[in-house]
Order: structure tokens, then C-alpha cells, then sequence
């Protein structure tokens, strides 16, 4: 009864955090079209965009304020997807993933991506060369700590990796860093997000 009981939490956790990781693709993958949407909308308005060009709040244009404003909303969302993750690794059922230090590096994390988002749009404003090197090797490690940390969802037996994961984060090490020199990087890495928070989400509704 006790191992029948301990199965049948595992699926409700295992589908939960499924849940979660599927919200949190499609999540980020709306964000290079919210941030395209607002960049042509200003544009349209030639006034709007030239004023919040030349506007400036401690030096930052505040065009680049309105989107890490944007980007902040996000990375509270995500702050709430991790939480939901730290519940689930918490749980009793999963022994070894019992650490106190979870909430705390999930506090770290998100303040992490918080720095990040200012110091690019400081570096990113100035035509300096090596600025521009030195945001794109950011970006770079970046990409690289955000696959590692998606990597450790999959770590315990509590959700299984599945192509689309692979696919997901194979594809931010790659197209994420590309994004910084060729625009279009961002849309193909939004489909291919949106693509596997759609199939997270089927997979919870189909009972997987």
C-alpha cells in the first residue's frame, strides 16, 4: 500500500513539474516576439521612438528601460516556476534532492539574470568593439549556465528528459548567443520553445 501510495505521489509530483517546465518554454518563448512587437510598435510611432531613444535615465536610453522592464516580469514568472520546482525536489518522496540551499540558489539565480539584463543594455548601448566582445562572451556563459541549470531538473527520476528538452536547450546553447549578431536567431529559438512547451503541456494532459 505504502509503495503503491509512494508511486502514485511520484506521478502527481512527476506531472507537476512537467507542468512547470512546460510554462516556462512557452514562457521565454514569447519573449522575443513581446520585445519585436514593442520594438515595431515604437518604430511605427517615429516620435515615441526617438524620444525614448534619447531619453536617458542614469545614461541608459529609455527604450532599454522599458525592456528590462518587460524582462523583469518574466524573470519574476520564472522566479515562480522555480519555486515550484523547489517544492517538488522537496518533497519526501524525493530524498535525495532534499537541500535547504535550493530556495537560496534559486534567489541567486534570479538575481543573476537580473545583473545580466542590465549589463547588456549598458554594454550593448556603446559602439566600443570590445564592449561588444565582452557582452557576447556574457551571453555566451549565459547560455551555458542556463543549460546547466535546466540539466538539473532532469537529474532525479522525478521528470524524464525527452527529445524536445534536448531539442530546447541544444538550441538556446547555440541560437541564444547567435541572437546577439543575427537577429533571427531569436524567432527560430521562440518556435522551437513554444514548440516544446506545447509538447510539456500535452505530454501533463495526455497523463505521460
Amino acid at each position: 500500500l505504502i509503495r503503491v501510495s509512494n508511486d502514485t505521489a511520484r506521478r502527481i509530483l512527476s506531472r507537476e513539474l512537467r507542468k512547470a517546465i512546460g510554462l516556462y518554454y512557452l514562457l521565454w518563448g514569447t519573449y522575443p516576439i513581446v520585445i519585436a512587437t514593442f520594438y515595431a510598435a515604437a518604430f511605427e510611432f517615429s516620435e515615441v521612438y526617438y524620444c525614448l531613444i534619447q531619453f536617458n535615465v542614469f545614461s541608459i536610453p529609455m527604450i532599454y528601460i522599458i525592456t528590462m522592464a518587460i524582462a523583469t516580469v518574466y524573470v519574476f514568472l520564472t522566479y515562480r516556476f522555480y519555486i515550484t520546482a523547489h517544492r517538488v525536489y522537496r518533497s519526501p518522496i524525493i530524498t535525495n534532492r532534499r537541500r535547504r540551499s535550493g530556495l537560496t540558489w534559486t534567489v541567486i539565480y534570479t538575481v543573476a539574470i537580473i545583473v545580466y539584463l542590465i549589463v547588456i543594455a549598458s554594454l550593448t548601448k556603446s559602439n566600443n568593439d570590445y564592449d561588444n566582445i565582452i557582452a557576447y562572451m556574457l551571453t555566451l556563459a549565459f547560455a551555458v549556465s542556463v543549460v546547466l541549470n535546466n540539466a538539473y531538473l532532469f537529474k532525479s527520476s522525478v521528470v524524464k528528459a525527452r527529445y524536445y528538452d534536448y531539442l530546447a536547450n541544444a538550441s538556446f546553447l547555440i541560437l541564444f548567443p547567435l541572437s546577439f549578431m543575427y537577429y533571427f536567431g531569436d524567432y527560430i529559438l521562440s518556435l522551437i520553445w513554444i514548440y516544446a512547451g506545447a509538447r510539456s503541456l500535452l505530454e501533463v494532459i495526455s497523463g505521460g
